[in-house]
């Protein structure tokens, strides 16, 4: 069979963070400097199209909104005195946070770096290809199917606040949780542990982002933004459903 796990994130919390990692000095990725990051790919393989069969089928947005996410970034890219002709990064650096933050929210929206509707999309699609399965299943007759699709879903959180035991997770899906396996995966879930713990005392990697006493008003800023709150709040509904299913969050 085929076993899948697919990380998902709480979308505003993703939002938030994806702001404050690229807004560092210096920041850990090159590819914002230079960026035009309201330029319209010309991309036969890009948005919507691609997201709208299974997005708008679900609820998530509708075709009007990408013009909107659009309208939102050129209303902030290169229209604020100093920053006419400057990158993505400069505008990082030099917006208030609060316009920061939207501008990075659009860059997460749309084309080929568009991570939250590229979340919610898989969620839906990976979703279906498990409904496929089960009515072939079905029209096959077979009453007791053995299911060659697994997917096992997990937010990112989860290995943030319970590293071991969500690492434990992962290595009981890949491998099975038979008895043989236990003390070696036990011994992997620990080492993971103890490795992000001592690295994020440490500081010393550039994916733990360091949240801040902000944190709060910029989420609760994205969820009262008109457009940003409404689709961000519908990727979160897909992404709570994906991970309903256990009991509570602690793994």
């Amino acid at each position: 069979g085929i076993k899948i796990v697919h990380l998902v994130r709480d979308p505003f919390r993703l939002a938030v963070s994806n702001y404050k990692y690229h807004a560092r000095r210096p920041t850990p990725e090159k590819w914002v400097k230079g960026l035009d990051v309201c330029a319209v790919e010309e991309d036969p393989m890009n948005y919507p199209e691609l997201l709208m069969p299974a997005l708008g089928g679900h609820g998530v947005m509708v075709y009007s909104d990408f013009d909107d996410v659009l309208d939102a970034c050129r209303s902030i890219f290169r229209t604020r005195a100093g920053l006419e002709h400057a990158d993505y990064y400069a505008h990082l650096m030099g917006l208030d946070p609060l316009e920061g933050l939207f501008l990075a929210t659009t860059q997460l929206l749309r084309g080929r770096l568009g991570d939250l509707t590229r979340m919610a999309n898989n969620i839906i699609k990976l979703q279906q290809l498990q409904q496929l399965e089960m009515q072939f299943n079905l029209a096959q007759h077979h009453l007791l199917p053995q299911k060659r699709i697994q997917v096992l879903t997990l937010a990112t959180e989860d290995f943030i606040q319970w590293p071991g035991k969500t690492a434990m997770r992962f290595l009981d899906f890949l491998l099975g949780d038979d008895a043989s396996s236990a003390d070696v995966k036990e011994r992997i879930a620990a080492q993971y542990e103890r490795d992000y713990l001592e690295l994020k005392e440490a500081g010393s990697s550039p994916h733990v982002t360091d949240w801040g006493s902000d944190t709060a008003i910029l989420e609760a800023s994205l969820r009262e933004h008109e457009l940003f709150g409404r689709v961000l709040g519908n990727i979160q509904r897909v992404v709570e459903n994906a991970l309903q299913g256990r009991t509570g969050r602690h793994p």
